[in-house]
């Protein structure tokens, strides 16, 4: 072990305002689960326990390895010059969802040479069709894992330091072996049951948690961030609506303003009012006009099933988010069949779109039944019946009243 010792600070308080080294360190992980399967057996067949995230566009940073146990103690540091990162980039990560770290503490080891079964042959040919179909399989292997989600939307209000605890839960679903079968034997062979991912560990069970301190040398406020721009003064607004499903007036109204402003953005204001939607909802944007900062068009999504309606948009803050604060206003009053719920906040910006691959229709995406009843039904549950992401998307809908926080909201709807 070599140590290196210095008679000065390494950075000088110049350099340090402008890379504003931004320290993650993973602490330790406690309380991990030896059940399903106890940590002898994990030793035998996995490797040692890691961490691992990426940040950003840099490439993912892993942990060393360590020996499996209930407490593991990683202690690892890893430093990203924030102050290398442009002001409205480093905004968007901060304030979007959470950074995933994984918890890795049951990877299958890769044998180097598996055993052969006698039917293969013997020949040269043989050899290279097991080599072939073994490089094919081992890019496939799938590794189940914990996750621990690291918010780092504190630091954009001046902190200079977090220190969390973070309960850890199990990664998606992995899509089922299937029973994989070789034409020269109807039972599974010893090496494809060995390439199936161990059992998901029980976290929750063992309340898991993943010790995490983040620390930036120079705090995150708007003037240490850029003395020309707001650091939360992105040109982009948006803005949710949420009401009735027997709201007709309210969703005429809305969706009319949304296709009005589109319609005058591309073009196509011409058109009879079916042939305009029509029109928009096959429009493709070009790249120009997908990197324009001032074609004031509106893009989002309008979800619907018996009960809700819901417009989740964005656009210039000025111009066509305002426009629609404007034209279809919050409404509390009156019976819950005429209110009408807006999460905005004018003062709140972005500097880029995130669903500019949506069609600019805006057509109506609708749920044969209410979000309630869907999420209750067992069916929906059951692996390869309803892909993660759906699973994920039903969880997300935000019509149970408790998304009161639009920042929260709109992070959780990235």
């Amino acid at each position: 072990m070599c140590s290196i010792s210095l008679d000065r600070p390494l950075m000088s308080e110049q350099l340090k305002e402008e890379l504003n080294p931004l320290v993650i360190t993973i602490v330790s992980a406690t309380s991990l689960p030896s059940s399903p399967v106890p940590f002898q057996t994990l030793q035998e067949n996995c490797l040692p326990a890691y961490c691992q995230y990426k940040f950003h566009n840099l490439s993912v940073h892993r942990t060393n390895y360590h020996k499996h146990d209930t407490n593991i103690y990683f202690r690892d540091v890893n430093v990203i010059m924030a102050g290398l990162m442009r002001p409205e980039e480093l905004h968007e990560v901060l304030s979007g969802p959470p950074l995933e770290i994984e918890v890795h503490d049951r990877d299958r080891k890769l044998q180097e040479k598996e055993k052969k079964t006698t039917k293969l042959g013997a020949g040269v040919d043989d050899d290279i069709l097991y080599d072939v179909t073994h490089l094919r399989h081992k890019t496939k292997v799938f590794n189940s894992y914990g996750i621990a989600r690291l918010n780092l939307s504190e630091l954009l209000l001046g902190k200079k330091s977090l220190k969390m605890r973070l309960p850890i839960k199990c990664c998606p679903t992995p899509p089922l072996p299937g029973g994989r079968r070789h034409s020269w034997n109807n039972e599974m062979t010893d090496i494809a049951a060995s390439r199936e991912p161990m059992p998901q560990g029980h976290y929750f069970g063992a309340s898991s948690q993943l010790k995490v301190k983040v620390e930036i040398t120079c705090p995150l406020r708007m003037k240490n961030i850029s003395s020309e721009t707001e650091f939360l003064d992105g040109p982009f607004g948006r803005i949710i609506y949420l009401f009735d499903y027997n709201n007709v007036a309210a969703m005429a109204k809305l969706r009319s303003e949304i296709l009005r402003i589109n319609a005058s953005a591309f073009h196509l204001r011409s058109n009879s009012p079916e042939n305009m939607e029509r029109a928009l909802s096959n429009y493709i944007m070009n790249f120009e006009q997908d990197e324009n900062k001032d074609l004031d068009f509106v893009t989002g999504f309008h979800i619907l099933d018996k009960r809700t309606n819901i417009f989740v948009l964005e656009g210039l803050k000025h111009k066509a988010v305002k426009t629609l604060w404007e034209a279809v206003p919050m409404k509390l009053s009156g019976s819950k069949r005429e209110q009408v719920v807006v999460l905005y906040n004018s003062n709140l910006g972005f500097f880029k779109r995130i669903y500019d691959s949506l069609h600019v229709g805006l057509s109506p995406i609708y749920l044969s039944e209410p979000v309630e009843a869907i999420v209750k039904q067992p069916l929906v549950y059951v692996r390869r019946k309803v892909p993660q992401s759906c699973l994920q998307a039903l969880w997300r809908y935000p019509f149970k009243g408790k998304y009161n926080d639009l920042q929260a909201l709109l992070r959780l709807l990235k």
